[in-house]
């Protein structure tokens, strides 16, 4: 109906026109102004016509408010809504800081082979709270209009400048429909049939912070699962394992003394996102949360100061499933990826075993962060990546001969080196993609670890590596690396003992926030004093602490869950670290030093003693 009537009043006006011309006597100009005076206002009362046209055409599509839940799309999770075709989606625009606002989009799972490669996206903005179930009464402040490629695969983002809408706008509106911004249907203001059946999903609107105001820099954090700082030769393993990141550790931040709150990557990870010990935020071996309340994690920080998130976690895997989407890690990222690339692991015609998934590389995910951080260079972002390739070393083709000799069937920890050399490539590639980043893009990095391997054979002297790796309150277990890379500071070495509770409190004064809840790290670019470094794990909790030349660890006989005794404690083990280092055969230090086991007893039981919760008890995980 409204392309007839188009159709008939534009071609009665077209034979007005050649009627006049055929027929119509030559006149003068000053005959001609008042002719051309009327074709002006016939010209604004067009497009006023045409605009309130425009409008009764959007009036007339349905609206909805807009529902967010989690999707995922490829292998990345994001809180979205459905948005059908031809409706008007209704969001509330809330208050953030930023000069880049934007949207991710894709189609709704199972419409991908129906769905248009390019979709035509209008944004109202409104100075006032639009219910659905209201007549829309005010006009819009502000009507964006954007032509967006969707992608095959995934997220498709498009952005707009925050100056495009005004600061007072509280509601948005969002339509989509098939084609272009210059397709005649949008010229003429006609819509499609609103029932196609397709629906787009929307995650948004997210503010960013540009990294042209420069008020703080960009974060990335790389957490390498197993990496152990004994098997490292940065750190004076006697292989050379590490040979890419000895290369481009002078112009990084080296700490010699770093230790993991928990040889598990869960609580690993969660004290790196927190700045809190395992006890505290409450991931502790299968216990998985929830946060206490009043805890915010860093994601959750940064996201409200305008920056964007996004998380490679590689949780979803087939021997385990930890930091994936629904464990807590997803809190204040915008994109959470926690897909695990795997491949079957070819096996040798003899074997009597089937063939296993195994790692496909570190380099997948590494590659697929750079290009994303590439990609979003004018940014205030934070990435977090775990990678899991040593969490169950093996022995794969792509690692090469290594340190496997020939002719003899390998140790555990040969074939660990090895792969440890495949990672470390892969690794610095990526520190090298982050280096050639422009300046003033250039993000801090942290490189660490959650916990390393114990390869001592019990029984055959405290420093024998020829057993299979174990993760233990060994001093081989709880040591990692950790490298912090800040742009135009210049690299060192740094000797005094840090833990990876101080990773969130660091990048927290780095980038001008605060943590709102108490803190058991502290910020390592700004304190080097004399520390204790204290680790946890299993049930009854035991509990070693690195202080001084000594560690320390103790058994408890404390539940996790209750925090009521269930064993008699009792003192695991005492070692001189200096004496273990230097693979002196061990003494018994707990017959030697008397009041040094009291001591160091009675300060882990002091440190128990604060989350002994009266009154309490934490649902142990059905297993």
């Amino acid at each position: 109906f409204h392309l007839a009537a188009f159709a008939g009043v534009h071609g009665f006006f077209k034979l007005v026109a050649f009627y006049a011309a055929v027929q119509g006597n030559p006149a003068g100009r000053i005959r001609a102004l008042p002719w051309l005076a009327l074709a002006g206002v016939s010209c604004v009362v067009g497009y006023g016509v045409g605009e309130r046209y425009w409008e009764y055409i959007q009036l007339e599509q349905p609206r909805m408010a807009a529902e967010i839940a989690p999707h995922v799309v490829g292998d990345t999770f994001a809180n979205a809504f459905p948005a059908p075709e031809n409706t008007r989606m209704i969001m509330a625009m809330e208050d953030g800081t930023g000069e880049i606002i934007s949207f991710y989009c894709a189609p709704l799972r199972g419409q991908e082979e129906k769905f248009p490669d390019t979709i035509f996206v209008i944004l109202e903005a409104f100075d006032g709270i639009v219910d659905s179930q209201q007549e829309i009464t005010r006009d819009a402040v502000a009507s964006i209009r954007r032509t967006v490629t969707v992608e095959e695969n995934g997220w498709t983002e498009f952005r707009l400048n925050r100056s495009d809408i005004p600061k007072n706008t509280e509601s948005l509106i969002l339509s989509w429909s098939e084609g272009e911004e210059d397709s005649i249907e949008y010229l003429l203001g006609l819509a499609k049939n609103p029932d196609s059946g397709r629906t787009l999903l929307v995650s948004g609107p997210w503010q960013h912070t540009s990294t042209i105001k420069q008020r703080s820099p960009g974060v990335v954090i790389v957490v390498i699962e197993g990496l152990g700082a004994e098997n490292m030769s940065l750190y004076g393993y006697h292989r050379n394992t590490t040979p890419f990141l000895d290369e481009r550790a002078g112009s990084m931040i080296v700490y010699e003394e770093a230790y993991t709150p928990s040889p598990h990557t869960q609580a690993a990870c969660m004290s790196v996102l927190t700045g809190l010990n395992p006890l505290a935020h409450r991931y502790y071996e299968s216990l998985a949360g929830p946060l206490p309340e009043g805890v915010k994690t860093l994601p959750e920080i940064l996201r409200g100061q305008g920056y964007h998130t996004i998380a490679f976690t590689e949780g979803r895997g087939p021997d385990a499933h930890d930091l994936h989407y629904g464990s807590g890690f997803e809190r204040g990222f915008i994109l959470f990826n926690d897909y695990f690339p795997t491949e079957i692991h070819a096996r040798n015609l003899e074997a009597t075993t089937p063939a296993r998934p195994v790692p496909a590389g570190a380099w997948l995910t590494l590659q697929n962060a750079a290009d994303w951080i590439e990609n979003h260079g004018d940014n205030q972002f934070l990435v977090f990546i775990r990678l899991r390739e040593l969490r169950n070393p093996v022995q794969l083709p792509r690692y090469g001969n290594g340190f496997i000799g020939h002719g003899r069937v390998p140790d555990p920890v040969d074939i660990y080196d090895t792969a440890v050399m495949y990672v470390d490539k892969q690794v610095s590639a990526f520190i090298d993609r982050i280096h050639n980043m422009p300046e003033g893009q250039r993000p801090v990095l942290i490189i660490t670890s959650s916990y390393g391997f114990d390869f001592t054979e019990p029984g055959r002297g405290a420093w024998r590596r020829g057993g299979p790796p174990r993760r233990t309150l060994h001093e081989s277990s709880l040591r990692i690396p950790l490298l912090l890379d800040v742009p135009a500071r210049y690299g060192s070495v740094q000797k005094h003992p840090v833990s990876l509770e101080d990773a969130a409190v660091t990048v927290a004064a780095l980038t001008n926030v605060n943590l709102p809840h108490d803190k058991d790290g502290v910020n390592i670019l700004g304190s080097a004093g004399i520390r204790e470094c204290i680790s946890m794990t299993g049930d009854p909790i035991a509990l070693s602490m690195r202080t001084g030349r000594w560690r320390f660890t103790w058994q408890s006989g404390l539940s996790p869950y209750t925090m009521e005794s269930v064993e008699p404690p009792t003192v695991i083990e005492f070692i001189d670290v200096s004496r273990y280092r230097s693979n002196l055969a061990p003494v018994d230090n707990i017959r030697r030093e008397p009041k040094l086991v009291e001591a160091f007893t009675q300060q882990l039981r002091t440190f128990l003693y604060g989350y002994q919760r009266p009154n309490e008890t934490i649902a142990a995980p059905i297993l």
